[in-house]
């Protein structure tokens, strides 16, 4: 009896998407959505929810094609009429040609690399070390194994009790030994109790010790090359983090990685950026990236378990349990990291799922914990993470300030990239002056644009308390096609877009509950500590959005309490400080351990008094004007 014959499944047709202007393409399936076809072309748009159809960032056109449009009613009418469709939205039914619109397109913005803390007391004691040593010769008289002779040697030379070589040294010693008639330079390290020696080379190198500090942030990462032997900064470079087309906060990626069972493509992505970055300053400083012999790598609790291929899911479900807030030194091997594969690599701890290492760096950074007066530390992103306290005590909260400050769930927000509004002014006449990062034609409006349209639009009465815009026929406040008022900055005719570029009611009210749930956490951590504000000396601003804030607007909105302006500091990019420090100061390392035991982290989500502060904080600057005196004057209805 025959076997029924199995009939062969016909092929998904594949679709050709061309992507302009980059002429980019991609092969996909039919019915793939164009955002996907967009990841998969290298191809990346503006989206903060990761093409889950909720953020309505990743608009397109369809110039030539069949396609399937969704049922998403995010676009306006204006963008209807403009021929523009969501690409996570829009499925191709064939070959199509796409326009991506400079709106849309994910263009490398500016990423602080630097921070304004100074040097710090630390003294210079490198995690890792090299050494040159003369070991005297075996002979019949004297036939120590080559690797106890190069192990003595080290040990008298730098003078440590022992030091056990990697098996690797002990594969290579024999042939560098006699490469150089027993003229070395070993590279040692202290691992535990013991010292370990990582790597041997033939002849005098000890020269060439460089350490790499890294920040892994959710937005960016940043490298930093460094000259360990003697602390000199040789080099930075940055990029934006690859996840990014996953969704712009963590927690979408999370669920993306969750979804598809691709926790290890997150770990990929975030490893190449590293390795892209390391191999640019190599080239560019005629550095050999196997003299990287140290790394410290300082992050929120969600990118460092995935740079370390740690299970992440338990981030974003209660009871909010990292896997590990201590982390053992790693070899750059286990890693996949492009330095010496026996390089070690620090990754320096954090306290709880919401305040990472970028934070315990940032404190080490700035000096908070050694401080005799007290100080605040604010670092302002999606969440906005603060630690309050001195050299007694510290404590820490986060509060999820939503990603409106980084221009999404805003009409016209973007991040902080070529084009982007950073500074508003309301003058004379209600017309508004701005100046763009690079000086180019505006495209939208960034964080520090965004205070300023805040706080701007309250200054000059066209905001009430609460808010909402004060409208007059005739006035500078309009009614848009959906029925919602808005202010226009800028012109259609000098807008990189061919649009208004506006703020309207929607984008005010979500920017006054990100400003809110700030003011409320610094608020509620000082009040658990008993603390006035008048009693905080220094206030450290963090973070790239942070360091082009403008104080007073920041004020008068009621994002930070109102502080004499001499005690507020820019202090730049301190995660990325920090971990340099701990590079170069074993005394370092130790503090930053230190900090991250001696922090107390209070749940804001368990507070019963949080929502209080948060509802009080949702005016402008806040209900209670007696916190903001130099605010009342704005504040007529």
């Amino acid at each position: 009896m025959k076997k029924p014959s199995k009939k062969k499944q016909p092929r998904a047709k594949k679709c050709r998407v061309t992507f302009l202007p980059k002429k980019a393409e991609a092969l996909v399936p039919r019915g793939t959505s164009i955002y996907t076809a967009s990841l998969k072309g290298g191809v990346y748009l503006n989206s903060a929810c990761g093409g889950q159809k909720q953020c309505g960032k990743c608009k397109v056109r369809v110039r030539k094609g069949k396609v399937k449009k969704g049922t998403a009613s995010i676009l306006d009418a204006a963008d209807v009429r403009a021929g523009l469709l969501l690409a996570c939205d829009t499925l191709v039914e064939g070959d199509v040609v796409v326009e991506v619109p400079p709106e849309t397109a994910a263009a490398k913005g500016r990423i602080l690399e630097s921070a304004a803390t100074g040097e710090g007391d630390f003294p210079l004691d490198p995690l890792v070390k090299k050494i040159y040593v003369e070991p005297e010769p075996p002979s019949i008289e004297n036939n120590i194994d080559d690797a106890q002779r190069l192990a003595m040697a080290v040990c008298k030379a730098a003078g440590i009790k022992a030091a056990e070589p990697d098996l690797d040294v002990i594969r290579d010693v024999t042939g560098a030994a006699r490469e150089k008639g027993w003229k070395l330079t070993a590279t040692y390290a202290p691992l535990g109790d013991a010292y370990r020696i990582i790597r041997v080379e033939a002849g005098n190198h000890e020269a060439d010790n460089l350490a790499a500090a890294i920040d892994i942030g959710t937005t960016t990462v940043v490298v930093h090359l460094v000259e360990a032997n003697t602390g000199r900064a040789i080099d930075v470079e940055s990029k934006y983090n690859s996840q990014m087309k996953f969704g712009e906060d963590y927690i979408k990626r999370i669920m993306y990685a969750e979804e598809f069972l691709n926790f290890d493509e997150m770990r990929r992505l975030i490893v190449a950026d590293i390795n892209d970055l390391i191999d640019a300053l190599c080239a560019r400083n005629g550095a050999d990236c196997l003299d990287i012999a140290s790394v410290a790598t300082a992050g929120n609790a969600a990118m460092q378990h995935f740079f370390l291929g740690l299970d992440p899911r338990n981030i974003r479900r209660e009871p909010f349990v990292p896997a590990a807030n201590f982390l053992p030194p790693v070899r750059a091997a286990e890693v996949g990291l492009n330095v010496n594969p026996r390089a070690i690599v620090r990754v320096l701890p954090g306290v709880s799922v919401y305040v990472g290492a970028d934070i315990t760096a940032g404190v080490l950074a700035t000096g908070l914990y050694r401080n005799k007066e007290l100080s605040l530390h604010i670092d302002i992103g999606t969440n906005g993470e603060i630690v309050l306290g001195n050299r007694e005590w510290m404590a820490c909260c986060s509060a999820s300030a939503g990603p409106s400050f980084e221009g999404s769930g805003v009409k016209h927000g973007m991040r902080a990239t070529d084009g982007a509004i950073e500074k508003v002014r309301i003058e004379g006449g209600y017309a508004a002056t701005v100046s763009t990062i690079g000086d180019s034609k505006p495209a939208g409006i960034c964080g520090s644009g965004l205070v300023d349209v805040l706080a701007e639009l309250f200054k000059a009465g066209l905001l009430d308390r609460s808010g909402r815009f004060h409208f007059t026929e005739g006035g500078p406040i309009r009614i848009d096609e959906e029925g919602t008022p808005e202010f226009a900055l800028v012109p259609a005719a000098k807008s990189r877009i061919e649009r208004d570029i506006v703020i309207n009611q929607i984008d005010i009210q979500d920017l006054i509950r990100s400003k809110a749930a700030i003011f409320a956490a610094t608020a509620i951590l000082a009040e658990s500590m008993n603390v006035k504000f008048d009693d905080i000396r220094h206030v450290y601003i963090a973070g790239g959005f942070g360091n082009y804030l403008n104080i007073e607007n920041a004020v008068v909105i009621g994002m930070l309490p109102d502080l004499p302006k001499e005690r507020i500091q820019f202090v730049g990019n301190t995660a990325l400080e920090g971990a340099k420090r701990c590079l170069l100061s074993r005394e370092a390392l130790e503090a930053a351990n230190e900090i991250a035991r001696r922090m107390t982290y209070f749940d804001l989500m368990s507070n019963y008094k949080y929502m209080d502060y948060y509802q009080q904080a949702l005016f402008l600057p806040h209900t209670n004007l007696g916190l903001f005196p130099s605010a009342k004057k704005y504040a007529k209805a």
